[in-house]
């Protein structure tokens, strides 16, 4: 659903109903499945404890799995300007096969960028008075500078 190398056009730049088909399929599938799946997780107690560990880092992972790829095909391209896998079209079985040997590593470098960011997620409560305001200014300002250069 998003731009890989290789191809003239990405489905969510500028956004295509593509998209909207498919968050249409999505959320009609999480309807459809939710009294099986709140079922499920209510038998199978270490299920629901491993669906709530991940949810535990959702964030995490959204925010950094591209700084995470990012990571690994910067310096992979450093050695050749193409990288199965990562920086070549996905036109052939060899490059699914390389993604998927790329996955580990991947997860690897996702792993150690969440322990690194994981305590920046949590509520600042030492952080009282001018600080916090200081901090939320900041905040806003970078913000807005991110929405002007985006």
């Amino acid at each position: 659903m998003v731009g890989v190398p290789g191809t003239d056009r990405t489905n969510s730049h500028p956004p295509s109903l593509l998209v909207l088909a498919l968050a249409a399929v999505q959320c009609g599938a999480a309807v459809l499945l939710r009294d099986r799946l709140d079922a499920l997780l209510r038998r199978r107690h270490r299920l629901w404890a491993a669906v709530v560990a991940v949810n535990l880092g959702a964030m995490t992972v959204f925010c950094w799995h591209q700084s995470a790829l990012l990571a690994l095909a910067v310096p992979g391209s450093l050695v050749g300007p193409l990288v199965l896998g990562l920086t070549t079209p996905p036109d052939t079985l060899a490059w699914i096969l390389a993604r998927i040997a790329w996955l580990p590593l991947l997860a690897l470098a996702l792993l150690g960028i969440g322990r690194l960011t994981h305590r920046f997620e949590a509520p600042w409560t030492s952080i009282r008075g001018p600080g916090r305001a200081a901090l939320g200014v900041l905040a806003a300002a970078f913000a807005s500078y991110a929405l002007g250069v985006v």
